[in-house]
This record gives C-alpha cells, structure tokens and sequence, in this order.
C-alpha cells in the first residue's frame, strides 16, 4: 500500500508504475519484506510492516526520519518530468540516485550563479555525472565528492534538473527562499536551447509559489518577493492594528497575490498614482521611502492612510456572508468602492429598517447595482446616487453583504435600543436562512451600534 500523505499529486502514474514492479516481483517468486529498499524517482523508499498486515511504503523526510508516505519522492519526480518537459529534453536514460555522488566546488555554496554540467563519459557507476560549479569569476577551491542527497539539501531548486541526460547544462541564479521563482538558462551538447531564453521555474501558469514568496518583513507589514528577481519595485502591505496583524497573515494573499503574480508573470511595474481594486476596496499606490511601493487605504471622512486593515477586514467580513448562507464562492461579485450607488430620499441615518437591493447588472459601468431603500410600501421619493464608500460610511453595516449577487435582497430591521438588528437575505422570494453559530447568526444578535 503507497500513502499519499498531503494534498493529492496531480499524476500518481510513478507509484503505480513501482507498484506494478513490486506486484510482478511477488508473481514472480520474489519474496517482499520489511526494510527492502526500492528506487522511487532518485529517492529510496523502502517497505514496512502496518498494523493490518499489509505492507506499506516510507520514506525519508528528514534525516533518520521515516514517515508512511510517498509525498516527497513523488512530487520531486513530477518535478523533474515538468523540467525536461520544459526545456524540450528527454529523461535521462542512465538512472541517477540519491546516494550517488556529484563533483562540487565548494565555493559553489557562497555563489550567486550556479553552473551544472552533467558529463557524457563518467564512468564510475556511483557518480551521477553532475558537476556543480561556481559561477562566479575568481579563484575556484578545489572540487570534491558529494552525495546528491547534500547537493539537494544545499541547493534545493537543482532537485528537479536532476533527471535531464548526459551532456546537458543549466546555469541559474538559487532563490533565496524554497519555492520563489527563479529563471534558469539551458544548453545541450554546447548548443543553446529554446533559442537562449531564459525559463522561469516554476512554471507561470501554474503560480504555486505566489503566497509562500510573500516575505513578513516586520509585525504587520508584508511585501512581494518576485520584484526584485525581475528587476521591479516589490509591493508593501502595511497592516496598522497591531490587534488585526497576526490574523491578516491568513489574508494577506488577498491583496498581494495578483500582484505579485502581474510583477513576476506580466513584469507589469507599479508606480504612485496608480489605483487597485481588492475586493470592495480601492487601494492609492504610493512610493515609499526605501524605493518598494505602498498601498494606501481610504479611512474615516474621506482621507488616505498606508493601510491595508479594512480591506482585509471587509473582506473577511463579506466571504463569512457567503459562508453563513452555504453560498458558492461564484457567488462573489465585488463592486468597487468608488462605483455608485443609489439611495431614495426616504432613508436617513434614524430609519428604523432599510432594503438593500443589487439589482442586475446594468449598461452603467459606473453603478455598483445596489440600491438602498426603507421596506414600506410608500413612494421612496427621489432617488439620489453618491460613491458607494460615502454611502457605506453613513451605514457601515451594509459593508458585509457588498459581495452578494444581484437580484439578492438584504431587509434590515434596526430596532431601538439594545436590542439585536435581524438581517433578512432573500432571492426571488426565497429566503436564505444563515447556519446556526455561523457568522451572519451572530449578526442577527448583536445591536447596530449607529
């Protein structure tokens, strides 16, 4: 039995394909048992006994440690299959393990550039054939032996060039960080391939690697990491409650992930002035003083601070809507802070219940949909439109249900006193009825403090 521990790999097809060895080695007269050893893309894993009398299979995910599970060796493989996908090579046909060796000079370890040959004419069996070289101009130390194993441990973005032929090179600069994007240049047999370019790992559309490049660099405050391996100003968060900033870690994405994937995957250059919409919010970039970029909010009356602290609360606050009624995440549809939005001449700040109504989507790019109202049956009077974030700054509690669908209904009945408000959520006359404990329930019992 082969245990995928963590999140399923896209292609299992290397553990069947050892499964299947294992199987024709028992039909075969092949006695398997406890501790046997068989090769798993370049890692050993190895058979042990399970409590069901079946026999599983480990490996190795720390020095000397063992877990039930093949999570490692098979994304490593996957990994080096991508790669000679991408540079347009085939699999190495010569088999190369964990416990070979590589040449390495040691100053390779302090450099900004590696250089890694894999040699045609090696013919010692326990060497991979791979060189691992400085690339850096100034007097080399003298190369030695060492185990692939330390060279991955050392360098773990040259794991996934491991498996490409004999006579291929590939010269990159190590990111500073596992999983950060870096680009790597390719030559075969001396000749320059895929025309020179350089390829970015991991590959851009698949991105996996945007919110682990997202650096904490002080309490509070966040930054992208791909700026400055392409030669773009990296984008600043700034969290300012200190309360907030150990739960915006978690939400931090929500600002900077599409930025830092415009910068890496786009090399699109964000410069002051400039306007983002992130969720319901409109974010002010701005220069900062040590040349990253700023993000600033709008606050209380109209002005601007560096900070990110309602977008990221609002948010949170308008996907636990969602959440609260079982909704489907499509049901996310954000308007812009600085869209319109409409409200009759009957609704004041002392109305004792309010309508909040999107309607569907309309020709006007610049009106959100929704639409305040009181619920009785009266004329409304005239309608007057105003910035959607000056009407929510009059009644802050329309703020979680911004993200709600059009043709949805929000009735809200603000009764005097200490007494809880009751949010009612309809759609075509259904009525959406929040689950117990959820965070719209706790809304239904709490006052509107106006």
């Amino acid at each position: 039995m082969a245990t995928i521990a963590g999140l399923p790999a896209t292609s299992v097809e290397p553990v069947l394909v050892l499964l299947r060895a294992m199987e024709m080695a028992v039909l075969g007269g092949s006695w398997l048992e406890p501790r046997r050893e068989f090769p798993l893309g370049i890692r050993l894993v190895r058979l042990v006994a399970r409590d069901d009398e079946m026999l599983g299979i480990e490996e190795q995910t720390e020095p000397g440690q063992w877990a039930e599970q093949v999570d490692r060796a098979l994304a490593e493989t996957l990994e080096q299959i991508s790669a000679c996908r991408r540079v347009g090579l085939p699999m190495s046909e010569d088999r190369v393990y964990e416990f070979q060796v590589a040449t390495v000079q040691p100053c390779a370890l302090e450099s900004e550039v590696l250089v890694m040959e894999r040699e045609s004419d090696v013919e010692n069996a326990a060497h991979s054939g791979w060189r691992v070289l400085c690339g850096t101009q100034h007097h080399h130390e003298e190369e030695s032996f060492v185990n692939l194993s330390d060279v991955i441990a050392a360098w773990p973005a040259a794991k996934q060039f491991l498996m490409l032929p004999r006579g291929a090179d590939v010269i990159f600069q190590p990111p500073s960080a596992p999983g950060m994007p870096f680009f790597a240049e390719f030559s075969y047999q001396g000749q320059a391939l895929n025309s020179g370019d350089l390829i970015q790992f991991p590959e851009p559309d698949e991105i996996p690697w945007v919110r682990g490049a997202l650096l904490q660099v002080d309490a509070g405050q966040w930054q992208t990491g791909a700026g400055r391996l392409v030669g773009l100003p990296d984008v600043v968060a700034k969290v300012s409650d200190p309360v907030a900033a150990e739960a915006a870690g978690h939400w931090i994405g929500w600002v900077l992930d599409d930025i830092q994937q415009r910068i890496s995957q786009d090399g699109f250059r964000y410069t002051a002035g400039q306007t983002i919409h992130c969720g319901a919010r409109t974010l002010r970039v701005i220069e900062r003083f040590d040349g990253t970029i700023g993000l600033e909010e709008r606050i209380a009356g109209g002005s601007w601070s560096e900070q990110v602290d309602n977008t990221l609360r609002e948010q949170w606050q308008q996907r636990q809507i969602l959440k609260s009624l079982g909704a489907p995440e499509e049901w996310l549809q954000f308007p812009a802070d600085d869209q319109t939005a409409m409200f009759s001449e009957c609704v004041t700040e002392t109305s004792p219940a309010l309508r909040w109504t999107r309607l569907p989507q309309v020709d006007d790019a610049q009106f959100s949909g929704w639409r305040l109202t009181c619920p009785q049956d009266h004329d409304h009077g005239a309608e007057r439109v105003c910035a959607l974030w000056g009407l929510t700054e009059l009644f802050p509690f329309l703020i979680p249900f911004l993200a709600l669908p059009p043709l949805i209904s929000v009735t809200i009945d603000i009764p005097d006193g200490d007494a809880a408000a009751r949010f009612d959520i309809q759609m075509h006359g259904v009525e959406f009825l929040p689950e117990q404990g959820s965070y719209l329930d706790g809304l239904n019992r709490t006052a509107i403090q106006r």
